[in-house]
């Protein structure tokens, strides 16, 4: 935590407070924020792949396009 002109007033970490029940809809934030994927998701390599899935379909459009006629140039 920080003040205006940019000296710590606190650091350190967080003790939690004792006998204070704590809301369930931050709660239920915590949990989906920190749940982990199991290791054998292969979620990772789908989004790992996106970009070179948007590269082959730009390159697809180009070579269609360019067989169409259409080509780029420099002005």
């Amino acid at each position: 935590m920080t003040s205006q002109d940019k000296t710590i007033v606190y650091q350190g970490a967080y003790e939690p407070i004792r006998g204070v029940q704590m809301s369930r809809d931050y709660e239920s934030s915590l949990d989906i924020s920190y749940m982990a994927l199991p290791d054998n998701s292969p979620q990772w390599l789908i989004l790992a792949c996106y970009p070179l899935i948007g590269a082959a379909l730009g390159a697809a459009t180009a070579v269609v396009l360019g067989r169409r006629g259409w080509h780029l140039t420099r002005a």
